[in-house]
């Protein structure tokens, strides 16, 4: 079911039915029309993440050769995000565009899904300072499962997954830190070998992903949570790792409806 407010957010978790939150991820579907914000809004996109690892209209990504800021178009897109109450999100976005819409932007800006590169120093990863730029706005950081950004190794473990929450609370508080795990189509077991290395080559070759970045197939996500089906084996781990139950709820959703209300209202 298609949700667009916290309060159809919690009355669909009252009756144990799932909501779908639309997000944009990239702001290329704009191309140079601001009044499309106001379009996309009203089919349901409540968040849109400026960049995909690529330069566009609005900025660099963080996959780009270069490390330019917002351009004069990023800036008025971020002002009418903010009048129409669409969140700013800088997953994917590079540095300078996210320390830029941080500034600009009038409403907390988020990172849906990014680890610190304190803990694992990838390209797609965020310094400190991003962190606490976003904390200090309002927003949240989503920890993110791709195996790269959370360890060096192919078959990182739950507890590495754990580390990124854990320092980023560690580092601006535990109201700043939720998921963002990222599962998707092309990673194991979900897609065939065949299948994940068409979608890698392909994301490749349009220049979307960075081998560099990106390692090849198979994408085995943190054991114990490979799958969504998995996920309260992260709610277990986190107890026993000393979150209390209340912090374990922020990093699960509420921090999440925290800024949803902050940005949408009620």
């Amino acid at each position: 079911i298609e949700v667009g407010s916290v309060a159809e957010i919690e009355k669909l978790k009252s009756l144990g039915k799932m909501g779908v939150l639309y997000h944009m991820q990239g702001t290329d579907p704009i191309e140079d029309n601001l009044d499309l914000v106001y379009v996309y809004r009203d089919l349901g996109v409540r968040i849109i993440q400026l960049c995909y690892n690529v330069k566009n209209h609005v900025g660099d990504g963080a996959d780009e050769r270069t490390d330019s800021g917002l351009s004069n178009f990023g800036v008025k897109l971020i002002r009418r995000l903010n009048e129409a109450k669409v969140i700013v999100d800088c997953s994917h976005t590079g540095y300078r565009t996210t320390m830029d819409a941080i500034e600009f932007s009038q409403a907390p800006v988020i990172v849906s899904h990014g680890n610190p590169k304190a803990v694992q120093p990838s390209k797609r990863n965020i310094g400190d300072d991003v962190i606490k730029a976003i904390a200090r706005s309002g927003g949240i950081i989503g920890a993110v499962g791709f195996p790269a950004f959370v360890d060096s190794v192919p078959n990182p473990t739950l507890d590495r997954f754990i580390d990124h929450i854990a320092y980023i609370a560690d580092l601006v508080g535990i109201d700043h830190v939720t998921l963002g795990i990222d599962y998707y189509d092309g990673q194991h077991p979900f897609a065939p070998e065949d299948k994940a290395k068409r979608i890698y080559e392909e994301a490749i070759r349009t220049g979307v992903w960075r081998g560099d970045t990106y390692p090849p197939p198979p994408h085995h996500y943190p054991d114990g949570i490979s799958v969504p089906s998995k996920l309260p084996n992260l709610t277990a781990r986190l107890l026993e790792r000393g979150f209390k139950e209340e912090d374990v709820v922020k990093i699960l959703g509420a921090n999440c409806l925290r800024v949803y209300r902050a940005v949408w209202g009620a």
